[in-house]
């Protein structure tokens, strides 16, 4: 299992209801859209891949534990 957590870099804060896709391996997950604290939680094994938040915004990061990305 490993977290992401959404940023906002204008404001520092979390950003709440960003949908975020984690993509590794042969394909996409579903879907998960981030909490108050700007977490999505995915139940997967620590992998090399990539989170796309709001189908736009990519980020090629090691998939393990908490895994923090910035948006504009």
């Amino acid at each position: 299992m490993y977290t992401v957590q959404v940023m906002s870099q204008s404001t520092g804060k979390p950003v709440y209801r960003a949908k975020v896709v984690i993509s590794a391996g042969p394909g996409v997950s579903s879907p998960e859209y981030t909490d108050s604290d700007g977490c999505a939680h995915f139940h997967y094994e620590p992998e090399d891949g990539k989170v796309i938040v709001d189908g736009w915004h990519e980020f090629r990061v090691r998939l393990e534990g908490k895994v923090q990305v910035w948006i504009p």
